[in-house]
């Protein structure tokens, strides 16, 4: 087996200092001549009269690779070694690289080459994680006949083990949302990076989720989780090739909940215009506030307000004279976790209840007591086919309408707040005046 050096002119001239391509010659040879002799063609008949290689030592331990040195034969008929490999120490051995040159006695095998390896079927890859190689060199002369083979100085290494799972794994549970894992980092220089796998049950199929590049790159957190989850995880060390070393044993962790949803939610008053509620406190130490829900008819349920944390009453300013609404309450936490929906509460706001009787040349107009309360007087309107006219105001659940004659009136009532503000009006009530007896 043979080689040749190629070389560019210019990266010639670059590296001898010549000036014109005139010296091209003398530099290729002075590159040839540093590169050192070339290999002749080796053969194994006959067998070169030459003493055995001594001393071979192997080193283990290193990634994928192992480093061969031996002592150089002291016999000047020795052009060179060829370095053999093989996976039992009773052979076959293969040849894996030669070197010429009797004090070239150092190699590097990092599998770059044909010969079966382990857990490489084709012959093909690196030397792998934890596999354990033979090896023996024999010496050659100047025209490439090798010498016998050696019945003594076999040299026995193996490459270095995947990493060990990390010590000093943890999960930390009542995250929202999320788990954190942390561990420390792997002893072993080899170790390059981190495998994260998660489960949902200690036995179930753990699936690789991330992978981190460094050897201290020792975080790592689990975002987009639900509430409530359980999560089993286990940590698995990776060397700068590739390989994965087994998992460590699982650690369980559980996603924070949810508050409880709020109990006790009641009316506690009502007035025209306004529903207060009341209901019990939940339980959770970091709650942050209460969502009040309402829902008008059959419509969805639409954030009225949010109460502080400390309370347990509100008011609801926004609802019609005997408007039916649905309420519900939520519990949301300082991380923003909302609870389910309290049972929903019907309630029935205070109405005007009005009613509408003819009486000889007026309408008389009632309406319920509980209605005028908190009231500073209420608004009667005539409604017609251009809209509502007030035709007067009461202090009283009571009026006497003027009507212009006979025929079918209408009537509608608007309560005065004290402060000047408008409560909500009454419905339309409608009354049908006769003709005067004759």
């Amino acid at each position: 087996m043979g080689r040749s050096i190629a070389i560019a002119p210019i990266l010639v001239l670059a590296l001898t200092g010549c000036q014109t391509l005139l010296d091209f010659e003398r530099a290729e040879g002075i590159l040839r001549r540093q590169a050192g002799p070339e290999l002749p063609v080796l053969v194994e008949d006959p067998a070169a009269e030459l003493p055995p290689v001594t001393g071979l030592v192997a080193r283990s331990g290193e990634l994928r690779r192992v480093p061969l040195r031996w002592p150089p034969v002291l016999t000047a008929d020795v052009s060179g070694y060829a370095i053999e490999r093989a996976l039992e120490e009773a052979g076959p051995f293969a040849r894996v690289g030669a070197l010429a040159g009797r004090h070239q006695t150092r190699w590097l095998d990092q599998g770059a080459d044909l010969a079966a390896k382990q857990g490489s079927p084709g012959g093909t890859g690196d030397l792998g994680d934890g596999h354990v190689y033979h090896y023996r060199v024999r010496a050659f002369d100047h025209e490439g006949h090798l010498a016998p083979v050696p019945a003594t100085g076999l040299a026995t290494a193996r490459t270095a083990e995947v990493p060990a799972a990390p010590e000093g794994f943890h999960a930390f549970s009542r995250l929202p949302r999320r788990v954190a894992l942390q561990w420390r980092p792997s002893d072993d220089p080899t170790t390059d990076g981190y495998v994260v796998y998660r489960s949902p049950t200690a036995r179930g199929d753990f699936q690789a989720i991330a992978r981190l590049e460094g050897r201290f790159e020792t975080t790592w957190v689990d975002r987009g989780l639900g509430d409530l989850r359980v999560f089993y995880y286990r940590v698995a060390s990776r060397n700068a090739l590739g390989g994965i070393g087994e998992a460590g044993d699982p650690e369980r962790a559980v996603t924070k909940p949810e508050p409880l949803p709020p109990i006790g939610l009641a009316l506690a008053a009502r007035a025209l215009g306004r529903n207060d509620l009341a209901w019990s406190p939940n339980v959770e130490a970091d709650l942050a506030t209460y969502r009040l829900l309402r829902s008008r008819g059959e419509g969805p349920f639409e954030i009225v307000l949010e109460a502080p944390a400390g309370e347990t009453r509100a008011v609801d300013e926004a609802v019609g004279a005997g408007e039916i609404v649905r309420y519900s309450l939520v519990a949301v936490d300082r991380d923003g976790l909302a609870s389910a929906p309290s049972e929903p509460l019907e309630v029935t706001a205070v109405g005007y209840g009005l009613r509408a009787s003819p009486l000889a040349g007026k309408v008389l107009l009632e309406w319920e007591a509980q209605a005028q309360e908190g009231l500073q007087e209420t608004r009667i309107l005539r409604v017609g086919a251009l809209g509502a006219r007030e035709i007067g105001r009461s202090v009283e659940p009571r009026f006497e309408a003027p009507v212009g004659g006979p025929g079918r009136w209408r009537f509608q009532l608007e309560g005065i707040h004290p402060d000047g503000s408008a409560a909500p009006a009454s419905s339309i009530a409608e009354v049908e005046v006769p003709p005067a007896a004759e």
